[in-house]
């Protein structure tokens, strides 16, 4: 779902590349959440032959949920990091992800 926010409307393929997983994984999941009320398909203004996804208002709200649990998990992690070591390892973390991103721009571009 967290790849479906950042990128949607979005098509599997999008998600697939994104999250650098199997297509076949991502159309599991999508009829999987489509089942249960999470997201919403809907014709590709821009294809026709495709369909985009989007959360619906349940998704975002389980979404909201899971991503107010994650972070009071990650707190609890982090309780006795220092203000500065959180910032050398924030600053390592977008060094990796600036690195990633020259080495494969295809994971961010969609």
């Amino acid at each position: 779902m967290a790849q479906i926010v950042e990128l949607q409307p979005c098509n599997a393929t999008q998600i697939a590349n994104r999250a650098l997983v199997d297509p076949a994984e991502v159309s599991r999941a999508l009829r999987s959440l489509e089942k249960r009320g999470l997201i919403a398909r809907h014709q590709n203004p821009r294809n026709l032959k495709s369909r985009v996804v989007v959360l619906t208002a349940e998704g975002e709200r389980i979404r909201s949920e899971i991503r107010g649990e994650r972070d009071e998990f990650y707190e609890q992690w982090m309780v006795d990091v220092s203000t500065a070591d959180r910032s050398t390892i924030d600053a390592a973390l977008r060094s990796i992800a600036k690195k990633i991103v020259s080495i494969a721009p295809h994971v961010v571009e969609g």
